[in-house]
């Protein structure tokens, strides 16, 4: 179906129906100035159905279209019919008086101009010319008018998600600038669009994760990658860190291939990140007291001895057994024996210095790792520092024992009832021949058993 688009009485006065509404201006100039080119003729423009929808327009249909589109189906230039009045096609429709219809067709079917004069008079060359021109100046119009609507439609889909999208997009130009952020970032960091555009995110990065996060700007910027994802923490408007995950894509110039910017889309991981850390922690430390494991304390072993061994520090470690813990679980339940643990826990907390470890490594055992400065003199690598460095350790871990071996003589208090336990210690330091985690482990537990055999709530040097 064709849309009469708009219609101008031509100047010989020939009567017309009403003019329909203009939905264009500029299609409504392109048929005035064919009118007054077209001296004595009445110029009209029909769009079909599909041009209209690829234009966004709407308007009345006009029942001549149907029997005009299938007349013109097969004509690529301007055509004339002679007698439009006697026409068997347009006498049912009462379309047109009689007279000279020229039809030029537009462009991918879009439509047809039509010039009609009762004068019966044939179009000259050049009033051929003409008619074929508009089409053409018409045609070049709907195109444009088709290429702005599919534009539009873009942007708006594009702001549809970009502004509807959980994620938080962001365009930046090269020196981390943001040039547009969308409006999840409220949810994202509490601050409104306008207050981030014009800021470097770098602003807003953690101390601890800013160097990385400079680098990885500094590829950007250089050009050196297209696609990465990384994770770090930003500053919230309220002050709070959060955990984000980003997608950042290099974008280049049309023109010239150069990296012109990037554009990344950002989510919070918070959520995620405190799930990983909680997973983390319950496979590296016991559930009961929250000490490092078995695991944790041998590897930190593992890397004091390797320090050790480049004469960097002195080490020993001691094995610790609580003494009468049995006594509590058969008298007074496993709830009360968990709770001496937990507490024995916090006193061993509690005494070790900074940079000494505790861990638990069994039911009622525990493993501490303690490094010194080695004494002057003693800092050269094993073995020739060896023994100096041993006896510094040793006089550490026994000045800790004995802290520690006090901690555990204070009752517990379980249920409202005091609980006394004791606490035996083997220590035992690194040396040559005692090098490795297992051969010192297996002199400290030598030790322990020593420290029990000899009375118990005491320590033993092995």
């Amino acid at each position: 179906m064709l849309e009469k688009w708009a219609q101008v009485k031509g100047r010989d006065g020939a009567g017309t129906p009403p003019a329909q509404p203009a939905f264009d201006s500029a299609m409504e100039a392109f048929v005035r100035v064919a009118s007054a080119a077209l001296p004595g003729r009445v110029v009209e423009v029909w769009l079909t159905d599909a041009a209209r929808a690829r234009i966004g327009r709407a308007g009345p249909s006009d029942p001549r279209a149907a029997v005009m589109l299938a007349r013109t189906g097969t004509f690529a230039d301007v055509f004339e019919i002679a007698d439009m009045g006697h026409d068997p096609d347009f006498a049912a429709t009462g379309a047109l008086p009689p007279g000279v219809v020229a039809v030029a067709p537009l462009l991918a079917g879009s439509g047809l101009v039509v010039a009609w004069s009762r004068a019966q008079a044939a179009l000259a060359p050049a009033e051929r010319a003409l008619l074929r021109d508009v089409a053409a100046l018409l045609s070049a119009h709907l195109a444009a008018l088709t290429e702005e609507r599919e534009a539009s439609e873009q942007r708006d889909l594009y702001a549809l998600i970009a502004e509807h999208n959980t994620d938080t997009l962001v365009r930046g130009n090269l020196e981390g600038v943001r040039l547009y952020i969308s409006s999840s970032v409220r949810d994202l960091l509490g601050y409104a669009p306008e207050e981030m555009v014009g800021r470097r995110a770098a602003e807003l990065v953690h101390p601890d994760d800013l160097p990385e996060f400079r680098r990885m700007m500094e590829d950007v910027r250089a050009g050196r990658v297209e696609l990465l994802r990384t994770e770090h923490r930003q500053r919230r408007k309220d002050g709070a860190y959060v955990w984000l995950e980003a997608y950042l894509k290099l974008t280049r110039d049309k023109e010239t291939g150069a990296p012109d910017g990037y554009v990344a889309s950002v989510r919070d991981i918070s959520q995620r990140k405190a799930a990983e850390e909680a997973l983390a922690f319950a496979a590296s430390h016991d559930p009961l007291t929250g000490l490092p494991n078995r695991v944790v304390g041998e590897a930190r072993l593992s890397a004091a001895l390797a320090r050790w061994a480049g004469g960097e520090s002195a080490v020993a470690v001691l094995m610790l057994d609580l003494d009468r813990f049995k006594a509590v679980n058969d008298t007074l339940g496993h709830g009360a024996g968990d709770q001496v643990l937990h507490a024995a826990a916090e006193r061993f907390r509690a005494e070790l210095r900074a940079g000494d470890l505790v861990a638990r490594v069994g039911g009622d055992e525990f493993l501490v790792v303690v490094e010194a400065q080695p004494a002057p003199g003693a800092g050269a690598p094993a073995p020739e520092g060896a023994a100096d460095a041993a006896a510094e350790a040793e006089a550490a871990a026994s000045r800790l024992a004995d802290r520690l071996i006090a901690a555990m003589a204070k009752p517990v208090m379980v249920a409202g009832r005091r609980v006394s336990v004791g606490l035996s210690a083997g220590i035992a330091a690194a040396r040559p021949g005692r090098d490795t985690p297992a051969a010192l482990l297996k002199a400290a537990d030598a030790a322990l058993y020593a420290a029990k055999a000899g009375g118990r709530n005491g320590w033993r040097v092995g």
